[in-house]
């Protein structure tokens, strides 16, 4: 399903999707562009509930258009043009930012079953589903993805290394470098902290959500320097890990104040 979270808190189904909705943003026309995984099967265990795999009935994953004043919802793409012009079905398509031009980059994360794994790639698709073309492939679990407030860079978070990459892009859709290996690794996390979706926020970091260890982190354009601060919430400890741009002539946070700013919020 589609939610729509109204002010007061309310929520409102606008559309009934394909299986795994798993990221939008807002699209030519007022539509809401989603990203379908296709489905995992869940687990509980330790008070969560976590996926574990391709779920048993998947069928495949695909990008679909949503008009969310009448619910109608439309499948854009469900494969797309890998590099020497194949036709190639889309696994888990995760996360997506949409460019200046209505153009946009998503993930594909790729699915895993019990004894084998996809890999993942960077994808460009125009709007109108007239061309969705594979980028950047192979990746490992590529998850969540984002444009620069410039739009010369496109940030990429792969789940299981824990790595933040980041690609220059030189027009709309194309990409500098060609390869994951090619790409500059802004930043590792450690102790096998796994990355999830990101978003930029208005001073133009870049916002990291993790799994396995309740945590977030904001990382800076360039990262010199990392700053960790703990704070309480009602139900658990959270740590954020703050990646702090230190330049010369400005001045830079310290923990206490980072500490204080996010009690305060």
């Amino acid at each position: 399903r589609l939610t729509r979270v109204l002010p007061d808190g309310s929520k409102r189904v606008v559309a009934h999707t394909g299986a795994g909705p798993n990221s939008c943003a807002a699209g030519p026309g007022g539509s809401v562009l989603l990203t379908i995984n296709g489905g995992f099967n869940w687990a509980t265990g330790g008070g969560l509930t976590r996926p574990v795999g391709q779920a048993d009935d998947y069928a495949s994953g695909a990008i679909e258009k949503v008009n969310p004043i009448t619910g109608e919802v439309a499948v854009l793409y469900a494969h797309a043009t890998s590099a020497d012009g194949a036709s190639i079905p889309l696994k888990g398509p995760n996360d997506l930012v949409v460019d200046s031009t209505g153009g946009f980059w998503f993930t594909d994360l790729g699915k895993k079953r019990d004894r084998d794994k996809d890999f993942g790639g960077v994808y460009y698709a125009h709007p109108d589903g007239s061309g969705c073309r594979e980028v950047v492939f192979p990746m490992e679990s590529p998850n969540g993805v984002g444009l620069s407030v410039d739009g010369t860079k496109l940030f990429v978070a792969e789940t299981p290394t824990g790595k933040l990459l980041c690609f220059n892009v030189v027009a709309p859709g194309s990409l500098k470098e060609s390869a994951r290996d090619q790409s500059q690794v802004l930043y590792t996390a450690p102790d096998f902290y796994r990355f999830d979706s990101l978003a930029i926020d208005g001073e133009g970091n870049i916002c990291i959500a993790t799994l396995g260890h309740g945590r977030w982190g904001a990382a800076a354009s360039r990262w010199l320097s990392r700053t960790a601060l703990d704070c309480y919430s009602s139900f658990r400890r959270v740590t954020l890990t703050l990646l702090i741009l230190r330049s010369a002539g400005h001045a830079t946070k310290t923990r206490s104040s980072l500490s204080q700013e996010v009690g305060d919020s």
